[in-house]
């Protein structure tokens, strides 16, 4: 029983100590990015242990080895979407390990969006895309809001019905297929506002008093004046009187019922009185 229990210890050993021993004995990390652009160049970095081994890489295109760190360009791979690098490790003894890393490569990058911030309702505004490579496909959606969007490739016309923001987003197709990249742009759309302002002088003495009046539209929303002193204001019409020479400037600040703003302004030329 005993010459039984020492062999069945001894198989044990054979079978399952080597392996834990191996995995002590060579161990190898990549470093790697998880995804990677077309033509983007990126440093991998391998790590084995114990220390005072040999590194060795795999045959991926477009892959330059620096012993424990390689050189790695972006490019699309024939059967996938991923590249496969291997970083391969021999330590001192000479025990082998590897380490196995798929990057994705983003196959297009949309470098540039343009268009206005803001736009009023019903106004037509024009935006543009620019993505790499060129050649392939654009599409344009709005994300969020409403208004009418009509692309034209690359570029895009948008007017807004409604008050608020809108989200545009551009996707971009490479011309060899793959997946799309994208782009966001934002648009605050405002009402309709327009104001006037009449004032019947633009000189007046100084203690005399000058009436001002603004016409905003469309009509229905609120009024606020401002001046360096001297101005008083209830809607429509206001009150400027200054005791101090000098140029002075007068504000009308409208806000149209759906909340857009807008304003105004006249300078004034107060004198002494002669």
């Amino acid at each position: 029983m005993k010459n039984l229990l020492f062999l069945l210890s001894l198989i044990q050993c054979v079978i399952f100590a080597p392996s834990s021993l191996l995995a002590w004995e060579c161990e190898v990390t990549l470093d790697a990015p998880k995804t990677i652009k077309i033509d983007q160049e990126v440093t991998l970095t391998a790590d084995g242990t114990p220390t005072g081994g040999s590194y060795s890489w795999s045959r991926t295109p477009k892959l330059t080895p620096h012993g424990e760190t390689a050189e790695l360009i972006g490019h699309k791979p024939a059967y996938s979407e991923y590249i496969q690098v291997i970083a391969y490790y021999r330590s001192p003894k000479g025990k082998k390990c590897k380490d196995t890393k798929w990057i994705w490569v983003c196959a297009c990058t949309v470098t540039n969006l343009s268009g206005p911030g803001t736009a009023k309702i019903d106004q037509k505004v024009t935006l543009s895309a620019e993505a790499e490579p060129t050649g392939g496909a654009y599409t344009w959606t709005i994300e969020s809001g409403t208004g009418t969007l009509t692309p034209d490739d690359s570029s895009a016309e948008f007017i807004g019905d409604k008050a608020g923001p809108v989200e545009i987003k551009v996707s971009y197709v490479p011309p060899d297929g793959g997946e799309p990249c994208t782009k966001y742009h934002t648009i605050e759309v405002g009402g309709e506002c327009e104001v006037t302002l009449t004032m019947n002088v633009s000189s007046r003495p100084i203690c005399r008093p000058v009436t001002v009046h603004a016409e905003g539209k469309p009509t229905g929303g609120n009024y606020s004046w401002e001046a360096g002193n001297g101005i008083s204001g209830s809607g429509k019409n206001a009150t400027y009187n200054s005791t101090t020479p000098g140029t002075d400037t007068i504000i009308v600040k409208y806000t149209s019922p759906d909340g857009t703003p807008c304003d105004t302004s006249e300078s004034i030329e107060r004198h002494q009185d002669k």
